[in-house]
């Protein structure tokens, strides 16, 4: 219903409108394309920080929670097991929360500069390098997730090993195609914010 009545709304001021120009009316309001707003690339609006910080508080109460209470449940009760390694505790999972908070930053700024820039995309591709360096490290070495864990939910005929290989696999495959593909994304965001204000410095427009 409401549907039906914005469509026949738009529908009859139009067409008033033609028929009001067509027999030289005055409508009060010269207008023409020129009058259009001038189209730009989209960087990162409101919707995508607003994304970001929600994503970053997610992760750091996630990580604060399985430090504190814990996510694991066996036979219907809560225990206090991390999933991450107790030795991270507190420096490394802080410098995680910091890289979180760095992630926000660089979205924020984004959003004020109206658009990606070739500044933004070098800070974006440190920040996925350091990302992935610091998990792969934390893997390598065994620091990343909680033995104790992994000894729970590994089975015990003997496959454990070939599950716990495939799992790391996946996993790293995961991060590094994450890291990659924002990467790429960021640089294609300011090649394009760098063609339009080439475009709009040739042509005049304001930007």
């Amino acid at each position: 219903m409401g549907i039906s009545a914005t469509v026949h709304l738009f529908f009859w001021v139009t067409l008033m409108f033609v028929i009001l120009e067509r027999t030289g009316s005055d409508t009060g309001h010269d207008w023409d394309l020129d009058q259009l707003p001038e189209p730009r690339p989209t960087g990162a609006g409101r919707s995508e920080v607003v994304a970001s910080v929600v994503f970053a508080g997610l992760m750091i109460g996630a990580v604060l929670w399985d430090r504190f209470r814990g996510f694991v449940q066996i036979d219907g009760q809560a225990h206090d097991l991390q999933i991450l390694h107790p030795q991270l505790w507190p420096w490394a999972l802080l410098g995680m929360v910091v890289l979180l908070l760095l992630e926000v930053g660089l979205a924020v700024l984004v959003h004020l500069r109206r658009g990606w820039t070739t500044g933004l995309a070098v800070a974006n591709t440190a920040l996925a390098a350091v990302w992935v360096s610091v998990i792969l490290t934390l893997l390598g070495n065994e620091r990343l997730v909680n033995p104790e864990f992994m000894g729970l939910i590994l089975p015990s005929d003997g496959s454990g090993p070939d599950t716990a290989r495939v799992v790391v696999v996946l996993f790293v495959l995961s991060v590094i195609g994450v890291a990659a593909w924002d990467t790429i994304d960021g640089w294609r965001k300011a090649g394009r914010e760098a063609k339009h204000r080439a475009t709009v410095r040739e042509t005049g427009l304001p930007v």
